[in-house]
């Protein structure tokens, strides 16, 4: 029985790591943010650019998760910060696929394609990719680093990867910065950003669209 080799082994545990390291990064972002918070909201437009540039890394590398940058950049930047959150959100996609693609360089799909059953539902995985993606976005459970290295692994094109992210992530996007907009203590939005009802019920919302439509591009592929 042929074994992985060592670049999809070192793919596979850089995305397990992926899954852990926003556990940390949350509440050392949360704390730095409430700390210098003053700082923060000072900042003039070459600032939140920088701002938003590193939190593409932060977020590619799952330092920071999405939903806490949304926050915050709805909190004190309001509706404006829609159009650069989406920038950085691309940019974060794309990084953290690029970074997935080239440590394991297409080995755990060649290993995958020896089980005939396995490799013709991920080729027709590629070919509706575009919904998959979608739906997976939507979801506030899926991780969002964790997913890059996902659709990296099973070489989701690049394409359909940055549209479907794009197109996902908006209404958590929206959603986000509308919780950031109604929050009247930062400290409270970053520690307990459940609390709010609406919040919980679009939350809740967002990840049943999302298990109903996964479940049914699923059947669709598989029936093809």
């Amino acid at each position: 029985m042929p074994l992985l080799s060592k670049q999809s082994i070192l793919a596979l545990s850089y995305s397990v790591t992926l899954g852990l390291l926003p556990l940390i990064g949350s509440s050392l972002a949360t704390y730095l943010v409430i700390k210098n918070l003053t700082s923060i909201s000072q900042f003039d437009y070459i600032k939140w650019a920088l701002f938003f540039f590193v939190t593409a890394f932060t977020m590619a590398f799952a330092l920071t998760p999405t939903t806490l940058i949304a926050l915050l950049s709805g909190y004190l930047l309001g509706w404006p910060a829609l159009l650069p959150l989406c920038f950085s959100y691309l940019l974060a996609s794309w990084m953290g696929y690029q970074t997935i693609g080239f440590l394991d360089n297409g080995s755990l799909l060649q290993f995958l394609a020896k089980r005939p059953g396995v490799n013709a539902f991920i080729s027709k995985l590629q070919q509706g990719s575009l919904q998959v993606i979608i739906f997976s976005r939507l979801s506030p459970i899926l991780p969002f680093a964790v997913m890059n290295a996902v659709f990296s692994l099973v070489k989701i094109p690049i394409r359909p990867f940055l549209w479907g992210s794009l197109w996902g992530m908006l209404p958590r996007t929206i959603l986000s910065i509308w919780a950031g907009t109604q929050a009247y203590q930062l400290s409270i939005l970053l520690e307990h950003p459940n609390q709010g009802l609406t919040w919980r019920i679009g939350l809740a919302g967002l990840t049943l669209i999302s298990v109903l439509g996964l479940g049914y591009v699923i059947r669709q592929i598989t029936r093809k």
